[in-house]
């Protein structure tokens, strides 16, 4: 299958990404929320030294791997990246079809615009209810994600740009 200058694999990166960060953030409030409280109480119902410890133990656990969520996603962000331009590297296609790819691009960053706009829709809305009634705002806990999605449409311009150029610009070594 010859995949001609296919900028729309773009549109599956921007989607997947915004899933993702939807997905840590969903994630980052339940764990604030939720489980925080609940094993604050679990705390004050044992007067168990070995049970406060266990609750203690698997905190720092789970705590650990809640902090990895928000690196995990700038190194999907930008793997992905890298993985679309290496494919984009070895396709060998005519500059003909550089106007498709530059229309693919206006949808891929539009696309983005709006998905970066609901981002900050829904972070603003979940944070502000979470702070009024005296909760952990995760965008506080994912900053690194809440940057990424929040200026999607300025790093996909400059990636598909980078597209672009790598797929028009180099010529195959025979």
């Amino acid at each position: 299958m010859n995949k001609k200058g296919d900028i729309g694999d773009l549109l599956y990166f921007i989607t997947i990404i915004f899933s993702l960060g939807i997905l840590f953030f969903i994630g980052g409030v339940l764990w604030y929320n939720v489980v925080d409280p609940v094993t604050e109480k679990m705390m004050n119902l044992t007067d168990n030294a070995a049970t406060k410890t266990d609750i203690n133990e698997s905190f720092v656990k789970t705590q650990g791997a809640l902090n990895m969520l928000d690196p995990l996603f700038a190194f999907f962000f930008f793997g992905f990246f890298i993985a679309l331009l290496m494919s984009v590297f070895f396709l060998d296609t005519s500059p003909g079809y550089l106007v498709f790819a530059l229309v693919g691009m206006l949808i891929v960053i539009f696309t983005a615009g709006a998905l970066a706009d609901s981002w900050i829709n829904i972070e603003d809305k979940m944070s502000t209810a979470l702070i009024e009634g005296g909760k952990v705002s995760p965008s506080n806990e994912f900053q690194i994600t809440n940057h990424l999605v929040t200026n999607m449409p300025i790093y996909l311009t400059v990636m598909s740009s980078i597209f672009l150029i790598v797929l028009y610009a180099s010529r195959r070594m025979e």
